[in-house]
């Protein structure tokens, strides 16, 4: 409910407002929730990230008639949510939750053949891409996009460990770390 929309000047304001977010749908919808998340604490709360545009969709606007508004939501979610979709997420339908591109640690690190604290070594020396959020508590949660998975594999696949890399030239483990701080050897993760 908008206050003062009996007046002219107000009523006039929404009204060219949700013409913008109806103009060219969804892409209208879709600007506007990039802004919305833009200026949002970062957050992995899709209600908390969009606030009453997502009680608008899912509760204010549930009849069937407007399910082209959620299910333009739920494209935006798809295409640019950098957080997780999961089965918290009640109000989104099944295929949304199913089809998200981003993946907990843990997942990737499963689909990759890796452990998560290689991926997450991975994303802190620069070399994949991942979003982190940091809680007030001090947790954090990160997101994976798929497309990261196939070079988590690759690094995985390439590299060797310390002790490998020893026995393949022939020298001490101290010799090899002698070799990178030398500079002779770049390592790609570093513990």
């Amino acid at each position: 409910q908008v206050a003062g929309l009996h007046r002219l000047a107000i009523a006039t304001g929404l009204s060219a407002n949700l013409g913008a977010l109806l103009e060219e749908w969804p892409y209208g919808l879709h600007r506007m929730l990039g802004v919305l998340q833009a200026n949002a604490p970062q957050s992995f709360s899709i209600p908390r990230t969009f606030g009453r545009i997502y009680r608008w969709v899912y509760v204010d606007l549930k009849e069937p008639c407007f399910q082209f508004m959620r299910d333009g939501f739920e494209r935006y979610i798809n295409d640019h949510w950098w957080g997780l979709v999961c089965e918290r997420n009640r109000r989104l339908r099944g295929p949304t939750r199913k089809s998200h591109r981003r993946q907990p640690v843990a997942t990737a690190a499963a689909a990759a053949n890796a452990t998560p604290s290689v991926v997450r070594q991975l994303h802190l020396a620069g070399w994949i891409d991942a979003n982190v959020v940091q809680f007030s508590g001090g947790r954090q949660a990160w997101s994976i996009p798929e497309s990261e998975i196939a070079s988590i594999a690759a690094y995985v696949d390439d590299g060797i460990n310390l002790k490998a890399a020893a026995c393949l030239l022939g020298v001490a483990e101290r010799r090899v770390r002698e070799l990178i701080e030398a500079g002779l050897i770049v390592p790609r993760l570093r513990s």
